[in-house]
């Protein structure tokens, strides 16, 4: 935009002071400024190699970050490949138990299990969940139990989502139980409560 506003003349100047100027100089002291400080320039050379080394990060990687401190129960289930329980929320308490093997997880505690037993209770509506009783960790290990690897006892059916037989009383009882078996799936580490081996 500026040589456009300049006329002829004034661009035919510049250029002859512009290959007028000697570029020996400035090398020149590029030169002794390299050789004066030679370290500067192998720290920036292996900064580029490491670069060049860096790992990609994946979510075994990560795993093995985090196989210290709390998440170490965690990191020694998935390496022995041992059955857990694991304690699922839902927005009123207690949800249900998760009984299976974990495959993957992450600092967030979101995992990914395989072969997976669940009893859950539905989320009670309205005002029931006022008249029932909580659902504890006590109440949920007496009840899973009586159900075996492939579904509850004494049913005929393993496939779908079967009721616990237990005995409820409309206001004040506890909340149905179901029994269900999953081949995968993905929890969301807000949703869990408590793991046990």
């Amino acid at each position: 935009n500026e040589n456009k506003l300049k006329s002829f003349s004034q661009r035919r100047k510049i250029q002859e002071e512009v290959n007028k100027r000697d570029v020996t100089m400035l090398q020149l002291m590029m030169q002794q400024k390299k050789n004066q400080r030679p370290e500067l320039i192998d720290k920036t050379e292996k900064m580029k190699e490491t670069r060049k080394e860096k790992t990609l990060s994946t979510i075994f990687t990560s795993m093995e970050k985090l196989s210290e401190g709390p998440f170490s129960v965690l990191h020694r289930i998935t390496n022995d490949r041992a059955r857990c329980k694991v304690f699922t929320r839902n927005f009123c308490g207690l949800r249900g138990v998760l009984c299976g093997y974990v495959v993957a997880y992450d600092r967030f505690m979101n995992m990914v299990m395989v072969d997976v037993d669940e009893t859950f209770c539905k989320s009670p509506l309205g005002g029931v969940a006022q008249h029932q009783q909580r659902m504890s960790t006590f109440k949920l290990n007496s009840a899973v139990k009586d159900i075996s690897l492939y579904g509850v006892k004494g049913s005929a059916t393993s496939i779908g989502i079967n009721e616990v037989p237990r005995h409820t009383v409309a206001q004040g009882g506890q909340p149905p139980l179901f029994h269900r078996h999953l081949t995968n799936l993905y929890v969301r580490g807000d949703s869990v409560i408590l793991i046990s081996i």
